[in-house]
C-alpha cells in the first residue's frame, strides 16, 4: 500500500489494513451521538456567485483535499478574527493541479475567518451539490455587497494576481501533539466494511462542518467530544478524547489534524465505507474517532 500523499505536517501511520489491531465496529467502539447533531449555521445574508469556467473542470479529490487541508490550517492561524494574509495562495504539495486564491474586498484588508469559513463550505456544498467541479470564481456577499472572492484556479494559474503583493503558503510542518512536549499523532485506520457505502462528498460535507464547528468555539476550549455533519447530509463526523485520567480534553490543533487525517485517508484511498481512526500520541490513546453514516431522513 502507497504512502498517503498528504503534507508533512501530519505523520501518518499507513500500514497495510491486516497489519492494524481489530476494532470494534466503528458504531459500537464510540457510541452513536445524540441527534441532531450540529450543523454549520451561515447566515441567510450571507451567499456565494459563482462565475465557473466550464471548459476548465478540476479534480474532485484535488479540491476536497485541498479544501480541507487549507480550511484546518486557516483556523488555527487566524486568533483575532481574520486571515493571516491579506491575499491566501495555496497549492497543496500534492495536488499541484489546483491553486486556491482568498482575498479580500479591500487593498491592504485582510478578510474576516468568518466570511472565509462561510465561503469555503458555501462553495464546496455547491461544487458537491451539482457536481460543479470547474475551475471558477466566487464571490462572497454580504446583503448583497461584495466582502471577498475565493477563486478555484486549475493548475498553477494565478489570473489576475500581482506577484509583487501576494504571498504563497503551504501547510507546514507543526507539533501535532496536544502539549509542549512536541510529540507526533500516529494515526490506524479501520474502515466499516458492513455499513453502508458513503460518497466522496458525504466525507468532505461532514469533514467541512467538523471544522466549523471548532472554529465557532473559543481558540482555548477543550473538546470531549467533537460531532458534526452539514445540512441536508446524513453522514457525519465524530471524535472523542481517550486520554485516560485527562479532564482537559482535546485541543483545536489536535481535533483539526485529526479531521484532516481521517478524510485525507479515506479520500486518497477511494474506498468511502464509513472510517474509524485511533490518534496514538507516544503510542498512548489519546482520541478515537472517524467519519460515519447517521440516520436518513
Amino acid at each position: 500500500m502507497r504512502l498517503s500523499l498528504l503534507p508533512t505536517h501530519l505523520l501518518l501511520l499507513c500500514l497495510p489494513l491486516s497489519a492494524l489491531p481489530t476494532l470494534p465496529a466503528p458504531n459500537t467502539t464510540l457510541s452513536l451521538p445524540p441527534f441532531p447533531l450540529p450543523t454549520p449555521q451561515i447566515p441567510t445574508p450571507f451567499t456565494i456567485a459563482p462565475h465557473p469556467s466550464p471548459s476548465l473542470p478540476l479534480s474532485p479529490l484535488s479540491v476536497s483535499i485541498s479544501a480541507i487541508a487549507l480550511l484546518s490550517y486557516i483556523i488555527t492561524k487566524s486568533p483575532d478574527g481574520r486571515l493571516p494574509q491579506e491575499i491566501i495562495i495555496y497549492n497543496h504539495p500534492h495536488y499541484r493541479d489546483l491553486t486556491i486564491v482568498v482575498t479580500g474586498k479591500r487593498l491592504g484588508e485582510r478578510l474576516l475567518l468568518e466570511y472565509f469559513l462561510w465561503g469555503m463550505a458555501l462553495i464546496m456544498d455547491h461544487m458537491v451539490r451539482h457536481k460543479a467541479f470547474f475551475d471558477a470564481s466566487y464571490d462572497l456577499r454580504w446583503e448583497r455587497n461584495v466582502v471577498g472572492v475565493i477563486q478555484f484556479l486549475h493548475g498553477g494559474s494565478h489570473r489576475q494576481l500581482s506577484a509583487g503583493n501576494s504571498s504563497r503558503f503551504h501547510v507546514q510542518d507543526s507539533d501535532a501533539a496536544d502539549g509542549d512536549d512536541g510529540g507526533r499523532i500516529k494515526y490506524e485506520y479501520t474502515f466499516g466494511r458492513d455499513e453502508e457505502v458513503m460518497t466522496s462528498g458525504d466525507i468532505a460535507m461532514a469533514s467541512i462542518a467538523a471544522l466549523l464547528e471548532l472554529a465557532s468555539r473559543p481558540a482555548s476550549q477543550r473538546w470531549d467530544t467533537l460531532a458534526a455533519r452539514f445540512p441536508r447530509c446524513s453522514s457525519y463526523v465524530l471524535w472523542r478524547n481517550r486520554q485516560v485520567g485527562s479532564a482537559a480534553g482535546l485541543s483545536r490543533e489536535v481535533l483539526t489534524d485529526a479531521v484532516y487525517a481521517a478524510a485525507g485517508f479515506g479520500l486518497e484511498s477511494g474506498d468511502y465505507h464509513p472510517l474509524s481512526v485511533v490518534a496514538r500520541w507516544e503510542g498512548r490513546e489519546v482520541a478515537r474517532g472517524g467519519y460515519f453514516e447517521g440516520p436518513r431522513g
